[in-house]
């Protein structure tokens, strides 16, 4: 497998593990439980900046141009059914957004971020088992390689050197908390 392909993968790892977290503070609203809004806020901040900007804007911008270019029909292809599942992910994480900010709105919360967790869950699958594939088989090795140094590149522009340590930190003190 291609060091690029090995990368989103890898991604796909650490976004199951942040929707794990996402299921149970779900299960604990569901249960009577007030999260506090900063645990939300961070969920919802984790998950706009690492899936939808990092991930899915790696996906956008690099991966889903180098299969169309290789000839991988764009109307037929699973890329356009993917890209429109990045768009319904991001109408639902604008309702989780706004649910925190107005109070936060509990139960408008839960009801995105139980649609977000079924959507991102079936995405995830989608892309490991048909997408990824398909651009191993679908890209030479120079294509690949080229991937490679585009994603890596973004990332850093994204991220940055720090990587948002204090994010990931608040986000590790939540698994802690919600995944005893």
């Amino acid at each position: 497998m291609s060091k690029a392909i090995r990368a989103l993968q890898s991604e796909h790892e650490a976004i199951l593990s942040s929707l794990t977290i996402l299921d149970a503070v779900c299960a604990s609203i569901n249960s009577g439980a007030t999260p506090p809004r900063h645990e939300l806020s961070t969920l919802v901040a984790f998950v706009k900046k690492y899936v939808d900007r990092l991930h899915h804007g790696k996906e956008e911008q690099f991966l889903f141009p180098a299969l169309l270019a290789s000839g991988v029909p764009e109307p037929a292809s699973p890329v356009a059914a993917l890209l429109s599942e990045h768009l319904l992910g991001r109408d639902l994480l604008r309702e989780m957004d706004l649910a925190t900010r107005s109070g936060p709105d509990y139960l408008t919360f839960e009801h995105a971020a139980r649609g977000y967790l079924s959507l991102l869950r079936n995405h995830v699958q989608k892309e490991n088992g048909v997408l990824f594939p398909m651009a191993e088989t679908s890209l030479d090795k120079e294509r690949l390689q080229q991937l490679n140094e585009s994603l890596e590149d973004y990332e850093h522009r994204t991220l940055g050197p720090a990587k948002d340590e204090e994010l990931n930190q608040r986000v590790n003190d939540l698994q802690r908390k919600y995944l005893k």
